[in-house]
Protein backbone atom coordinates (compact mmCIF):
# COMPACT_ATOMS: atom_id res chain seq x y z
CA UNK A 1 0.00 0.00 0.00
CA UNK A 2 1.38 3.42 -0.97
CA UNK A 3 0.44 6.48 1.11
CA UNK A 4 0.37 10.05 -0.17
CA UNK A 5 -0.46 13.44 1.36
CA UNK A 6 -2.46 15.80 -0.85
CA UNK A 7 -4.06 19.08 0.21
CA UNK A 8 -6.36 19.98 -2.69
CA UNK A 9 -9.46 20.80 -0.62
CA UNK A 10 -10.40 24.31 0.46
CA UNK A 11 -10.03 25.37 4.09
CA UNK A 12 -13.74 26.17 4.36
CA UNK A 13 -14.59 22.67 3.18
CA UNK A 14 -12.37 21.14 5.83
CA UNK A 15 -13.39 23.32 8.76
CA UNK A 16 -15.13 21.54 11.60
CA UNK A 17 -15.63 17.81 11.96
CA UNK A 18 -18.12 17.14 9.15
CA UNK A 19 -15.54 15.65 6.77
CA UNK A 20 -13.45 13.71 9.27
CA UNK A 21 -15.24 10.47 8.38
CA UNK A 22 -15.50 11.10 4.63
CA UNK A 23 -13.59 9.20 1.97
CA UNK A 24 -13.40 9.21 -1.82
CA UNK A 25 -12.86 5.76 -3.31
CA UNK A 26 -11.99 5.31 -6.97
CA UNK A 27 -12.00 1.77 -8.32
CA UNK A 28 -9.82 0.96 -11.32
CA UNK A 29 -11.00 -0.98 -14.37
CA UNK A 30 -9.04 -3.93 -12.92
CA UNK A 31 -11.68 -4.27 -10.19
CA UNK A 32 -13.76 -7.44 -10.53
CA UNK A 33 -16.05 -7.83 -7.50
CA UNK A 34 -17.39 -11.14 -8.75
CA UNK A 35 -13.82 -12.47 -8.43
CA UNK A 36 -13.18 -10.69 -5.13
CA UNK A 37 -10.66 -8.33 -6.80
CA UNK A 38 -10.72 -4.70 -5.69
CA UNK A 39 -8.08 -2.32 -7.08
CA UNK A 40 -7.99 1.45 -6.83
CA UNK A 41 -7.26 4.49 -4.73
CA UNK A 42 -8.85 5.87 -1.58
CA UNK A 43 -8.53 9.38 -0.14
CA UNK A 44 -9.45 10.71 3.28
CA UNK A 45 -11.22 14.00 2.54
CA UNK A 46 -10.22 15.87 5.70
CA UNK A 47 -6.48 15.19 5.51
CA UNK A 48 -5.85 14.35 1.87
CA UNK A 49 -4.12 11.17 2.95
CA UNK A 50 -4.35 8.66 0.10
CA UNK A 51 -3.36 5.11 -0.64
CA UNK A 52 -3.59 2.68 -3.51
CA UNK A 53 -5.06 -0.73 -2.75
CA UNK A 54 -5.09 -4.05 -4.54
CA UNK A 55 -7.48 -5.93 -2.26
CA UNK A 56 -10.55 -5.31 -0.15
CA UNK A 57 -8.42 -6.13 2.91
CA UNK A 58 -5.97 -3.32 2.07
CA UNK A 59 -8.86 -0.89 1.53
CA UNK A 60 -10.53 -1.81 4.81
CA UNK A 61 -7.18 -1.62 6.63
CA UNK A 62 -6.64 1.98 5.44
CA UNK A 63 -10.20 2.96 6.41
CA UNK A 64 -9.77 1.34 9.81
CA UNK A 65 -6.45 3.12 10.50
CA UNK A 66 -7.83 6.54 9.54
CA UNK A 67 -11.07 6.07 11.50
CA UNK A 68 -9.07 5.07 14.60
CA UNK A 69 -7.16 8.36 14.31
CA UNK A 70 -10.43 10.28 13.88
CA UNK A 71 -11.95 8.59 16.94
CA UNK A 72 -8.86 9.49 18.95
CA UNK A 73 -9.14 13.14 17.80
CA UNK A 74 -12.82 13.23 18.82
CA UNK A 75 -11.98 11.79 22.24
CA UNK A 76 -9.20 14.36 22.71
CA UNK A 77 -11.54 17.19 21.70
CA UNK A 78 -14.23 15.97 24.12
CA UNK A 79 -11.68 15.78 26.93
CA UNK A 80 -10.51 19.34 26.25
CA UNK A 81 -14.05 20.75 26.25
CA UNK A 82 -15.20 19.11 29.46
CA UNK A 83 -15.47 21.54 32.34
CA UNK A 84 -14.17 20.50 35.72
CA UNK A 85 -16.88 19.81 38.25
CA UNK A 86 -16.95 22.00 41.30
CA UNK A 87 -17.95 20.93 44.79
CA UNK A 88 -19.57 24.33 45.35
CA UNK A 89 -23.30 24.13 45.67
CA UNK A 90 -23.30 20.37 45.96
CA UNK A 91 -25.79 19.04 48.43
CA UNK A 92 -24.79 16.36 50.89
Amino acid sequence: MTHFQIGDYSASMLSGWQHRRSFVIKFSPDTHPEEGRFVGRVEHVATGQTTRFESSDALVSFLNDVLKEVRHEFQQADTLTEEPHSAEGAEI
